[in-house]
């Protein structure tokens, strides 16, 4: 199995995950730069293999946000319910300065006290006039299925 390109060999040990995290990480003057594996929305993305969980012989992995995974590193567990936010809105800042915790509700306000919140030319709508005539289709469609004595509000349409 190890004679394969890609595979590892079953008996070998995986780095520690704090030594594979710094591997990733170039500290500028402000904001530490995550260079590893980023999602679609520019976040860092860091594999955590889950202790003692075995999947198909295999160990199992998950994976985290990277810059929550340096709040972990430095400030220890996140509460429930609660995100890591930043503070210099660089998705791919692990700077543990530059992050702080908050809310769903905290993020949103964050967003939108920064400017960053889809309006006006950058709403998706604005962008993608056709998905919204399709949806606005969509509805028309939906409207005529609709029994007549519900005033075309959504109803279960009894066959």
């Amino acid at each position: 199995m190890s004679g394969v390109k890609g595979m590892r060999s079953p008996n070998r040990k995986v780095a520690d995950p704090i030594i594979r995290f710094w591997k990733n990480v170039v500290k500028q003057e402000r904001c530490w730069v995550w260079i590893g594996t980023r999602d679609k929305h520019d976040y860092g993305c860091f594999s955590l293999k889950l202790d003692g969980v075995r999947k198909n012989g295999r160990s199992a992995w998950t994976m985290i946000k990277a810059h929550r995974y340096s709040w972990q590193i430095h400030f220890g567990l996140i509460p429930d319910g609660k995100n890591v936010l930043h503070r210099c809105d660089n998705p791919r800042c692990v700077n543990p300065h530059h992050l702080f915790i908050g809310t769903q509700d905290d993020n949103m306000k964050d967003m939108a006290t920064k400017g960053r919140s889809p309006r006006g030319n950058n709403h998706w709508s604005h962008r993608m006039p056709e998905r919204m005539e399709k949806l606005s289709e969509g509805k028309r469609e939906n409207a005529k299925k609709m029994p007549r004595d519900t005033g075309g509000r959504f109803a279960p349409v009894s066959s």
